[in-house]
């Protein structure tokens, strides 16, 4: 090949050794691999994609009733451990249900914080993660459990003893066993403003684990919701088993408070998918059908477990393959393997750096991953 400049402008001029090149086979093979590698829209794969991520929008494949089951698994856990020990029945001062009493909440707390917070690493197989994550979310919910239960004590006793002098006359017949809508009522809003206080600590551990101020917020959010409600809910349920209250409410508790931590879990993982600007669906890949939020600026992509996107069984992925940065409010994709890897192949073309647009298609070796955006964000001028 060559220039030719002479009698007009510039040509290039491909000689018939040129075309007969091997080198040219080799590039063309290469551009058509990397053409027939790409699941075009009409694709039937993309098809089968965008019918998985519709099925996506689901609370199972969004993540949202898993973070209820284990907040529920915690909180379930917590009772059976408590409740052996537990009597309706033994004088208040007792010392040994003083102790369960005191140590009720913490540890309810402590267990759904670490369910919750090592159940994303559990599901991506990260373990160091989810063991990191999981002892953060295990100290800080019995910590915070721990505090915030002291504090939920107090508002709950302030509340009724203001609802005890609106309506004595209600609060003797509760001595008696008698439940009135007002003190029924009384306290279902005690109770749902002390577990609200509850909630706060339960969502942080996963954010505190990974130093996401984002994660923070939202488990914080979705903590004090999820309170909200299952303290709302504690009461009615409560009597509803229990309605003479005259027997041991074991039952009650476990359905109580199993409640609460779904409710919170639940809450926590609804925050955390309302409040996504952009993540990545995994189409292709040990995960497919698994959604990866972008809550961090970078987000790493790679073979090693320490990787916010932990991409294993795929031998071409190097342990830092590629990064997903903020720049401004777009994200951009760059290549940050060695050189002479897999590289990255974006819509069918090789990128060693790109800014993503909503639909995007990226494939890291074997695994193939669709880049989305919340549609306010494609709106934004």
């Amino acid at each position: 090949m060559s220039l030719e400049t002479s009698g007009g402008p510039p040509k290039i001029v491909i000689t018939s050794r040129d075309v007969s090149d091997p080198r040219v086979d080799e590039a063309l093979a290469r551009e058509n691999a990397i053409r027939q590698s790409w699941v075009g829209p009409d694709d039937p794969r993309a098809q089968a994609a965008r019918g998985v991520e519709q099925a996506e929008r689901s609370f199972y494949f969004a993540g949202v009733a898993w973070t209820a089951l284990a907040g529920g698994l915690g909180a379930f856990i917590g009772w059976a451990l408590f409740e052996p020990v537990f009597s309706d029945s033994a004088p208040d001062d007792d010392p040994l249900q003083v102790l369960a009493g005191f140590l009720m909440m913490p540890l309810i707390g402590g267990l759904m914080g670490l369910f919750i917070g090592a159940l994303d690493g559990v599901r991506q197989q990260a373990f160091g993660r989810a063991a990191r994550c999981g002892a953060i979310g295990l100290g800080v919910g019995f910590v915070g459990g721990l505090v915030s239960g002291i504090a939920a004590n107090i508002v709950f006793g302030i509340t009724i003893a203001m609802g005890v002098s609106i309506k004595p006359e209600d609060i003797q017949k509760l001595e008696k066993g008698e439940v009135t809508a007002y003190v029924l009522l009384l306290l279902m809003v005690a109770r749902s403003v002390g577990w609200a206080i509850f909630g706060v600590p339960l969502g942080l551990g996963q954010g505190i684990a990974l130093k996401s101020k984002k994660l923070m917020l939202n488990g914080f959010i979705g903590g004090l919701l999820g309170g909200f409600l299952g303290g709302l809910a504690f009461d009615p349920i409560d009597r509803f088993l229990n309605p003479g209250m005259n027997e041991e409410a074991w039952v009650s508790r476990l359905v109580a408070f199993t409640f609460v931590g779904a409710s919170t879990g639940f809450f926590i993982g609804l925050v955390e998918q309302l409040a996504r600007d952009a993540w990545l669906h995994m189409v292709a890949g040990p995960l497919a059908g698994k959604q990866f939020v972008i809550y961090k600026d970078p987000t790493v992509l790679g073979s090693s477990p320490k990787c916010d996107v932990y991409l294993f069984k795929d031998p071409k992925i190097e342990p830092r393959h590629a990064e997903v940065r903020k720049v401004g409010r777009e994200y951009e994709l760059e290549d940050v393997g060695p050189p002479g890897g897999a590289g990255i192949v974006l819509n069918g073309r090789r990128v060693t750096n790109h800014r993503l647009r909503d639909g995007d298609q990226i494939r890291l070796g074997e695994t193939v991953l669709n880049y989305f955006e919340k549609e306010r964000r494609r709106n934004q001028p």
